[in-house]
């Protein structure tokens, strides 16, 4: 493909499917704070630079325990749940 000619939406759509496909065999268990997720993030990360698009890395500051997070949010969810008939602005 030359430099200043744009791809065609089939051209695109192929690189993507590609790039994706990449993804999946290489981080096959991209839970999140896992190291397949990292080298996911990674991966999109380089991809960006190729096209020329800048990136930056955020640090991840919280609980890095999948299943605590999951059971914070679930459990935040439904005491909401649970209060809201009786006091709808608290939940």
């Amino acid at each position: 493909m030359k430099k200043n000619k744009l791809p065609t939406i089939s051209q695109e759509s192929s690189y993507i499917e590609e790039f994706i496909k990449q993804i999946l065999e290489q981080c096959p268990e991209r839970q999140a704070t896992s190291l397949d997720e990292y080298r996911a993030s990674m991966m999109v990360r380089d991809e960006f630079a190729k096209l020329g698009l800048s990136t930056r890395v955020e640090e991840f500051l919280f609980n890095d325990n999948l299943y605590a997070n999951i059971v914070l949010h679930f459990g935040a969810g439904s005491l909401g749940t649970l209060i809201s008939g009786v006091a709808p602005l608290a939940a």
